[in-house]
């Protein structure tokens, strides 16, 4: 980020924008890992003429391996989501803060 959008944007809405790259950037390679390396795999497999029993262990588990990976991710990374998660596992006390339009109306939002 240059200087001039560095001043626009607050020290949190960067710190936000980091974590949803991050999602975004694993969540592009899921797929290559749940879906390409599996049918990779499996090609090579056949056109090599080998034999691989874990081959197909392998492939299975990958596959499956993206429903969980996904949601994962998404609440590790993302700082809100993190600590609501480790205060619902921990059993802490929740506080809901309560969302008003007047106070969304007097967020400063720019639109670059």
């Amino acid at each position: 980020m240059n200087n001039k959008n560095a001043l626009e944007f607050g020290e949190g809405i960067q710190k936000y924008q980091k974590q949803i790259s991050i999602v975004m950037t694993v969540e592009a390679l899921i797929p290559f890992v749940t879906v390409a390396l599996p049918v990779l795999l499996d090609i090579t497999t056949i056109v090599l003429g080998i034999n691989l029993a874990w081959a197909g262990k392998i492939a299975f588990f990958l596959g499956a391996l993206a429903t969980f990976v996904n949601p994962i991710v998404k609440l590790s990374v993302i700082s809100c989501y993190r600590k609501r998660l480790i205060d619902l596992i921990l059993c802490r006390r929740i506080q809901v803060s309560q969302i008003t339009p007047q106070s969304v109306s007097n967020f400063p939002l720019k639109i670059v």
